[in-house]
């Protein structure tokens, strides 16, 4: 089904957020069923990584989604570790190897896209001496509505200092808009990080906003 702006009618916010109401009791509106994963605090079990690993908020385990099916990540090369890591939900040492433009990305699977408003990302730790290096520091965060066919740049990081160089650090940024729909989101180092370095570190990503099944 073709994905674009959400429809603008809906019934008031408070009644669809996702954490107030499981998902058999979300509102249908054109065709579309969704849902709100709403923005509280990094980990706090709202986000749409979360929703998916929980078969749609229906289990109180979670899974990692790449293994269920229901997302599937991917990156532009491997030097430690595994993209899917990164949505397991616990610390992981994952990066790429030292090349410019390095990305990260994750695909929604069955119909599933989102109109995004927050999103964060946490740091790894190459290893026990030194849990400072490869902080992201520039990259940019682009969504696709269609597979990966085209691309919107959602937010451009310039020397961005918000992840602390601290082991498993979170940094979270909110995003402008939150109307247009997407599938697949992806993380591209622009420059380099904190160590000087191309090598792109993805601990844990998770993204906020508004579900629908397309």
């Amino acid at each position: 089904a073709p994905r674009g702006e959400l429809e603008q009618a809906r019934p008031p916010r408070s009644q669809h957020r996702r954490r107030d109401r499981p998902l058999s009791e979300v509102a249908t509106f054109r065709t579309k069923t969704w849902v709100e994963c709403v923005f509280d605090h990094v980990e706090d079990t709202n986000g749409v990584i979360h929703w998916l690993g929980t078969n749609r908020n229906t289990s109180t385990t979670f899974q990692n989604p790449h293994l269920l099916g229901t997302a599937v990540a991917t990156w532009s090369s491997t030097r430690q570790g595994a993209p899917e890591n990164a949505l397991q939900h616990n610390t992981s040492n994952n990066f790429t190897k030292h090349k410019p433009n390095s990305w990260w990305q994750v695909e929604l699977k069955g119909g599933v896209c989102v109109a995004p408003t927050h999103y964060a990302i946490r740091h790894g730790a190459w290893n026990p001496f030194q849990v400072t290096a490869y902080v992201l520091r520039n990259w940019c965060l682009e969504g696709s509505p269609d597979s990966g066919a085209t691309w919107t740049v959602l937010q451009q990081h310039t020397q961005d200092t918000t992840i602390p160089k601290k082991r498993y650090a979170w940094g979270h940024w909110p995003l402008p808009g939150g109307k247009s729909l997407f599938n697949v989101f992806r993380v591209t180092q622009t420059g380099k990080n904190s160590s000087g370095a191309y090598n792109l570190m993805i601990g844990e990503f998770e993204v906020w906003g508004t579900v629908a099944l397309c």
